[in-house]
């Protein structure tokens, strides 16, 4: 199995009054940002299932995502808000028949799981900047130390490739 892990798009500041954090929506320029972002990753996957964090701000870049995989199955994971990794692992080791899941979340969830699906000591190695991408390729299944990474990409280097 295949997990490319996606950081949502740039959202609305963490401090905005009256807006608690689950409600964080993209901004115009993060989503505009994260379409070209979209598009380079459908020129280059297809995924079998789209795994989100029910957070708006993960919702709303899985949203962009769809659009350019519109018959790809979305589905909201907790773990993807809430930082569990096993239970994230768990979730994977049920979905015998796909083959590439596209998960998209938070960090440093994002970063601290790369750092530990590839037996890395530092998770700051592999800091996701907002719509940042991981590829990671797990032969006998998901766990720690089981990953070797395919490609790590900031989202002006998947954003150039659109053109």
């Amino acid at each position: 199995m295949k997990v490319l892990l996606v950081r949502h798009a740039i959202a609305v500041d963490r401090d905005t009054p009256g807006l608690s954090d689950h409600l964080r929506p993209l901004t115009e320029e993060g989503a505009a940002r994260f379409r070209k972002t979209a598009r380079s990753l459908a020129d280059l996957l297809t995924p079998d299932l789209l795994l989100t964090s029910p957070l708006l701000r993960a919702k709303q870049t899985a949203e962009i995502l769809t659009a350019q995989w519109p018959a790809v199955p979305v589905k909201e994971s907790e773990a993807l808000s809430d930082g569990s990794r096993r239970g994230f692992e768990e979730a994977l080791s049920k979905l015998s028949e796909v083959k590439l899941v596209v998960a998209v979340g938070h960090e440093p969830w994002h970063s601290e799981w790369t750092a530990e699906w590839l037996g890395a000591s530092r998770a700051d190695s592999f800091a996701f900047k907002k719509g940042g991408v991981a590829l990671i390729d797990f032969e006998d299944g998901v766990g720690a130390g089981q990953g070797r990474l395919v490609f790590f990409a900031a989202p002006k280097a998947l954003k150039d490739l659109a053109g």
